[in-house]
C-alpha cells in the first residue's frame, strides 16, 4: 500500500460531498467558497501548463536555430563557439548552459553528433 497524500482538489471535493448531505444554516455560502477554491486551483494549473508550453515552444525554436547554424557551418563546434555565432543576436541573454541543454536535446533526437576531444565536446549536425 502506498500512502498517497490527498490533494487540495480531492479534499475540496470530499467537503462538497459532505456538504451535500449536511443541514447547516450557511450551506450555500460554504459551497460557494469551496467552489471558488476549486476554480482557483484549476486556474493555477492552467497558467502553469501554459507557461510550460510557452517555454517548450521557445526551446524548440532555439534548438532549431542551433541545428541550422550547425548545418550551415558544416564543422564541429563547441557550445561556446555556437554561443558566439548569430544566436547571441537572436537571444541576447542566452548562456552556455542553455546552449548545452539544447544541444543535449538535439543529441537525444539524433539530430547532432557529439565528439569529445581533449575534454571538449564538439557537436556536428547529422
Amino acid at each position: 500500500m502506498t500512502n498517497k497524500k490527498m490533494t487540495k482538489k480531492e479534499a475540496y471535493n470530499i467537503i462538497l460531498g459532505v456538504l451535500a448531505n449536511a443541514d447547516i444554516p450557511q450551506k450555500a455560502e460554504v459551497v460557494e467558497v469551496v467552489n471558488n477554491e476549486l476554480e482557483l486551483l484549476a486556474r493555477k494549473a492552467t497558467v502553469k501548463s501554459q507557461k510550460d508550453l510557452d517555454k517548450a515552444q521557445k526551446d524548440s525554436e532555439l534548438a532549431t536555430l542551433l541545428y541550422d547554424i550547425l548545418v550551415e557551418e558544416g564543422i564541429a563546434k563547441t557550445a561556446t563557439e555556437l554561443l558566439s555565432t548569430r544566436i547571441k543576436d537572436v537571444v541576447p541573454n542566452i548562456n552556455v548552459q542553455k546552449v548545452t541543454h539544447l544541444l543535449t536535446n538535439l543529441l537525444a533526437d539524433d539530430k547532432v553528433k557529439k565528439e569529445v576531444i581533449k575534454r571538449k565536446s564538439y557537436y556536428t549536425a547529422i
